[in-house]
């Protein structure tokens, strides 16, 4: 891995030379990241590693889909489990012509072995079709495998659907139960909530004394979500917030840094739009984002800032303030401004790429917004464009936002809800990376973004309608050791 090592770094967020990846299947192995995926082109597996999340080699295919009259024409979602020193894959086989004319199934689980990650051998003749005793076979792909320690067998959890669904949507969680990885019990699906046409990418995990099941959905807009229990076979709970990113992050699928480590990750992809536009609808498949995450004290998920993005960044930009509108206090990297009946706006310099733009935000009650302007042109008018990151306190959210919207697109490019607190400072985390932002609030809650059409400009912070103080406001970058300019505290207009 020297060669991983030694890679400049170019980017933050992993993507190949089609610039969209489909779904990741996460493995842990030696203290490397294996990440198969589904190359959108030829829906064959690709493999890269990484040690870092930041740098990663391209290892090739993995698993070459079969011929176009073969069961796995294409290749999708599955999964890697490693069984007496011996690597399996299980992952979907899929021929819609098959269902066509009658011949076989649409989706089956096939199989692959092989010793060392890197060289795969399917195995003919394995299969494991629709279990139409409990599952109807409009769904039957993306099986997860893994050794349930509490049921003392390995248990496989798929998106399947049920087969008499009357007016519900019909996508479940079904689950198969193994003693040997070659034999495989249907039983009845774990979750069937009746609101999803499918469970797509299933993940099931423990944490303590709760499971959860991760898995995502396309109804309404694309979500990856969980639920949590006492149990792995359920009643699963809804916790209050229970999205783990916006609708650009898609197909996550979690993995530990180690078989008895505390450190869980969440690999999933940020979706491309069409005509590399922001204004593009989103499409499938698209730019690696991981997220950690972490249990609460109440059992629910937060999703943070993996800290090797932070390490990866050892340079500091040199922050040069210039207010533009409104009154700022200005004390080194800690700046404020009151501006209860309009807004104000302070400019910090360029904003390198990539970086990580990290800040602690005070805020009084009845604030109506303030937030960070990134790759904003100057000066601050009408015409101005720019991203930002906004918190809207009386509405419960934060949003990316962009100025280039039409007259009839009126919606906010992303949002999520989070509990503010006047009492509690914010904590922001922003990273920067070619056209991806993807913003941290207090540890705890995500938020992914693409932006296309501004590739370069400055970084801002502002205040609308009330009074805010961004603290030690620091902007990580990739350069080596820049010192942050640093003025004497006094006021400025």
């Amino acid at each position: 891995m020297d060669h991983e090592e030694a890679a400049p770094l170019a980017r933050l967020f992993y993507t190949d030379d089609n610039g969209r990846c489909g779904d990741f299947i996460p493995f842990r192995h030696d203290g490397t990241w294996h990440l198969f995926q589904i190359d959108t082109r030829d829906s064959s597996w690709k493999h890269v590693t990484t040690r870092d999340l930041v740098r990663f080699v391209d290892h090739g295919q993995a698993i070459a889909p079969g011929s176009p009259d073969s069961q796995d024409r294409a290749i999708f979602t599955g999964c890697v489990v490693e069984k007496d020193g011996r690597l399996h894959i299980f992952y979907t086989g899929h021929n819609p012509d098959f269902q066509k004319v009658g011949l076989d199934h649409m989706q089956v689980v096939l199989r692959a072995e092989s010793d060392d990650l890197m060289t795969w051998r399917k195995r003919p003749g394995w299969a494991l079709p629709p279990a139409t005793e409990h599952y109807g076979t409009g769904g039957w792909r993306d099986p997860h495998v893994f050794w349930n320690e509490e049921a003392g067998a390995y248990w496989m959890v798929l998106a399947g659907s049920l087969a008499d669904i009357g007016n519900r949507e019909p996508g479940s969680t079904a689950l198969l139960v193994s003693e040997d990885l070659e034999n495989w019990e249907a039983r009845p699906s774990i979750y069937a909530p009746g609101l999803f046409n499918s469970h797509e990418c299933p993940d099931l995990f423990r944490i303590g004394d709760w499971w959860y099941l991760v898995f995502s959905t396309y109804r309404w807009q694309w979500e990856t979500r969980y639920r949590m229990a006492r149990t792995p076979a359920g009643p699963w709970q809804v916790p209050p917030d229970d999205v783990l990113d916006g609708r650009a992050y898609y197909a996550a699928k979690t993995a530990k840094t180690a078989s008895d480590g505390d450190r869980r990750l969440l690999f999933g992809w940020a979706s491309v739009k069409t005509g590399d536009e922001d204004a593009g609808k989103y499409e499938w498949g698209g730019t690696l984002v991981a997220h950690e995450l972490a249990q609460r004290a109440d059992g629910t998920l937060r999703a943070f800032m993996p800290e090797e993005i932070g390490a990866a960044l050892p340079g500091r930009m040199a922050l040069t303030p210039e207010p533009e509108q409104g009154a700022w206090r200005i004390d080194g990297t800690t700046f404020g401004a009151d501006s209860r009946e309009g807004f104000s706006y302070l400019h910090l310099g360029e904003l390198p790429d990539p970086c990580v733009v990290e800040t602690e935000i005070d805020w009084e009650a009845g604030s109506a917004g303030f937030g960070v302007m990134l790759r904003a042109t100057r000066p601050m008018h009408p015409q101005a464009k720019w991203y930002q990151v906004r918190f809207d306190p009386g509405r419960g959210r934060f949003a990316f936002d962009r100025s280039s919207r039409s007259w009839d697109d009126f919606g906010y490019v992303e949002e999520r809800p989070v509990v503010l607190d006047p009492a509690a400072p914010i904590s922001l985390k922003i990273v920067v990376s070619e056209t991806m932002f993807v913003t941290y609030v207090n540890d705890e809650v995500a938020l992914t973004a693409r932006g296309y059409d501004l590739r370069s400009g400055g970084l801002g912070l502002f205040v609308t309608e009330g009074a805010a103080t961004f603290r030690d406001v620091r902007v990580r970058t990739a350069g080596g050791g820049s010192s942050v300019k640093e003025e004497s505290g006094h006021d400025a207009e």
